[in-house]
């Protein structure tokens, strides 16, 4: 979860370089896969040729979405979704913290809908808060409770949206 005070206690250029060892990671685990799935045999066993977890069919890919490929195992699927999110938040963050509040929730939109996790609900909801759409507030708020009834910052935030209406 970032909040404010996370944010006016660390300076850009610290996030900046929690984003590149986070770039970094990204690189080597694709140079990883890309060389494993080299090595591997032409021809594999009946009962091998399928590997577990994997998706059978490509997702459409959007702007913010990762593009699934059907030879990709979910859990690394879902670990590069995490990793782009993590891009968006960082942007989101950059972009509420110089003001442009439009596109910190762009950037925070994007992210939620890659990964759905209680702290970007919460930091989405609140940016809309911030624009009066307490409606749209409420909807994120409750969607990240369904993942975290006792999270206090969700709570928190649905009571004032809810007293807003």
């Amino acid at each position: 979860i970032i909040r404010e005070s996370d944010v006016a206690s660390s300076s850009i250029e610290q996030l900046e370089m929690e984003m590149r060892g986070a770039y970094r990671e990204v690189i080597h685990d694709t140079v990883a896969a890309v060389l494993q799935q080299q090595a591997q045999p032409e021809t594999m066993p009946a009962e091998a040729s399928a590997p577990r977890n994997v998706l059978k069919k490509p997702a459409v890919a959007s702007e913010s979405a990762v593009v699934f490929q059907p030879e990709m195992d979910v859990d690394k699927q879902q670990m590069l979704a995490a990793k782009r999110a993590k891009k968006y938040i960082y942007q989101a963050e950059k972009a509420r913290v110089s003001g442009d509040v439009d596109s910190a929730l762009r950037y925070f939109t994007s992210a939620w809908e890659l990964v759905k996790r209680p702290g970007i609900a919460n930091n989405l909801a609140a940016l809309l808060m911030q624009q009066e759409r307490y409606r749209e507030a409420i909807a994120i708020l409750e969607e990240g409770l369904s993942l975290a009834p006792d999270d206090p910052d969700l709570l928190f935030n649905r009571k004032i949206a809810g007293e807003s209406l």
